[in-house]
């Protein structure tokens, strides 16, 4: 549908393909630059305790990934497969590939439990350090949550919406709702909100910690 790219500092890439797919990636602590061209495509990144990346390429297929305290990243590449890591605090990675297929390993305190249902649909739960849970539904939707240091929760309704939320050390929480119209929140350690409602209406705001 739309792509775009940055060059330098934050360099860019998103374009949404179908049904709100998306994909963005932030290079330089939290440099972002965004524009939204068919139904909310967006790219964005945070600096410090939380920097993210991410792209989605099919039905909401995404990849992104924070650096300290709960830094995650994953990937999916058809209809909701997805592998993703953290490196401190319950760091993980794992990844499925086809239909829900899964495999993937906890480190450290990251206990799990999990099941696919549809096309990736997925569930667990870590307990301790990290500790997640989240499933899809459809085509790569999603909603997941970890408890402490990066502590997140997410859910995607209709082809790639999300909304998740993490709670200490670069809390987020966001959600789309049409067409990968985004919101999210984080709370300490450059917290920020933002939300898209309509066709890439937007609206963000950083509150500590950020330099956007």
């Amino acid at each position: 549908m739309g792509q775009c790219r940055t060059e330098h500092h934050g360099a860019m890439s998103f374009g949404t393909e179908h049904h709100g797919a998306m994909s963005f990636g932030t290079k330089h602590h939290g440099t972002m630059s965004f524009g939204t061209e068919h139904h909310g495509t967006m790219s964005f990144g945070t600096k410090h305790h939380g920097t993210m990346s991410f792209g989605t390429k099919h039905h909401g297929t995404m990849s992104f990934g924070t650096k300290h305290h709960g830094a995650m990243s994953f990937d999916t590449k058809h209809h909701g497969a997805m592998s993703f890591g953290t490196k401190h605090h319950g760091t993980m990675s794992f990844g499925i590939k086809h239909h829900g297929t899964m495999s993937f390993g906890t480190k450290h305190h990251g206990t799990m439990s999990f099941g696919t249902k549809h096309h990736g649909a997925m569930s667990f739960d870590t307990e301790h350090h990290g500790t997640m849970s989240f499933g899809t539904k459809h085509h790569g939707a999603m909603s997941f949550g970890t408890k402490h240091h990066g502590t997140m929760s997410f859910d995607t309704e209709h082809h790639g919406a999300m909304s998740f939320d993490t709670k200490n050390h670069g809390t987020m929480s966001f959600g789309t709702k049409h067409h990968g119209a985004m919101s999210f929140d984080t709370k300490n350690h450059g917290t920020m909100s933002f939300g898209t409602e309509h066709h890439g209406a937007m609206l963000l705001g950083t509150e500590r910690h950020r330099a956007m």
